[in-house]
């Protein structure tokens, strides 16, 4: 995720602010001192995730001997393009099953020609393993995953981090090839 210099030293800054508006004075001794709350304003104000994206692929493995012709069906309210939308914009006229994409690649393979009517992709794949298609989505959207974090002074100059990771998903659906 690529994030502009000047947004992490605003919120570092913002931070800053919080911690001095609780402290009265922002200085090593006050964090000492106050390290328990300085940890749960911490906690509160990068618990919130400012912005979510899925930059998403479709890949496709195929040993299939003859070449024969393959049509994957997409999501019939699948959507590319916001045309003018706000990323809130949930209008009724998409459905509640929409999926916005903000754009999207095919790969040379893939023949586009029902797409538009019916969402179909239509290929002749060789032999391999190959991206059929690339898309980007920035509307807002229940992450499948909750991180907390856990900070812990180890040393008087250390200080240890804990990730653990939390799945949002029903057990019966899984993740494959997850980095973190």
């Amino acid at each position: 995720m690529c994030l502009s210099p000047s947004l992490v030293l605003e919120h570092l800054q913002r931070i800053a602010r919080v911690i001095k508006d609780y402290l009265g004075v922002l200085n090593e001794d006050s964090l000492r001192k106050n390290f328990v709350l300085v940890y749960e304003l911490l906690d509160e104000v990068i618990g919130y995730i400012l912005t979510s994206e899925i930059d998403g692929t479709i890949q496709m493995k195929s040993y299939l001997t003859g070449n024969p012709e393959i049509w994957l069906a997409l999501n019939d309210d699948l959507n590319i393009g916001r045309v003018g939308r706000s990323i809130y914009d949930y209008s009724s006229s998409y459905g509640s099953g929409a999926v916005i994409l903000d754009d999207c690649n095919f790969h040379e393979l893939v023949h586009l020609d029902s797409f538009d009517i019916d969402r179909t992709l239509t290929l002749v794949p060789s032999n391999g393993e190959f991206s059929v298609m690339n898309y980007r989505m920035t509307q807002e959207f229940k992450p499948p995953f909750r991180i907390n974090a856990l900070l812990e002074e180890v040393g008087s100059h250390k200080v240890e981090v804990i990730l653990k990771f939390h799945a949002e998903f029903s057990p019966s659906i899984t993740a494959n090839s997850i980095l973190v």
